[in-house]
């Protein structure tokens, strides 16, 4: 009988795959969501009492708490549809852009620093 050759053949190992690293992007929808609260402040800060006013005021739009009172409301006229409906909403819109695929969509395109 001949004696069998053993072959030993190595195999290349597979290349690591590249990929691009995370980038810092801005949720356009959340910023937004923030725009009319700190529009508000400004103006209460300026044509208010003062930024203590201002400060009150943007408590109560984010959390419903008066201050003055000490009472939690959401209607009025110092109201959450200043601050947090607002960002409320824009949170929705971000979750439901990313579970649509715009934001990987503006990613693929070579949108810098925004998303929905």
């Amino acid at each position: 009988m001949a004696a069998t050759r053993v072959i030993t053949r190595y195999r290349t190992p597979p290349k690591a795959k590249r990929h691009a690293r995370a980038k810092t992007t801005i949720p356009l929808a959340l910023v937004v969501g923030f725009a009319p609260m700190v529009t508000r402040f400004l103006t209460n800060a300026t044509k208010g009492e003062g930024i203590e006013y201002a400060g009150k005021r943007a408590l109560e739009d984010l959390t419903g708490y008066r201050v003055e009172d000490g009472k939690w409301s959401l209607g009025g006229d110092h109201t959450a549809k200043y601050g947090l409906y607002p960002i409320l909403v824009g949170l929705v819109v971000h979750k439901l852009a990313n579970k649509v695929g715009i934001n990987a969509a503006l990613g693929r395109a070579g949108v810098p620093l925004l998303r929905l």
